[in-house]
């Protein structure tokens, strides 16, 4: 595989990458619906699904509002 190539996930459904996209995609959407309970479910549960799935797409630290 070269530079910018995506990797074709569907001839190894057991790749280290989709299990690791799974995990963090099942670990943001438990944390996210516990932080929303913990906040007494006071936030919109999709605006917080949105942010914590931007996280997934863009990268680590940049999910969030900016303190």
């Amino acid at each position: 595989m070269r530079v910018g190539e995506r990797p074709d996930f569907r001839a190894r459904p057991g790749a280290l990458e989709v299990r690791v996209f799974a995990m963090s995609l099942i670990a943001a959407l438990t944390e996210t619906t516990a932080y929303w309970a913990e906040h007494g479910h006071e936030d919109d549960l999709g605006e917080l699904v949105d942010r914590a799935l931007s996280m997934l797409v863009t990268g680590f630290g940049t999910g969030g509002p900016q303190a």
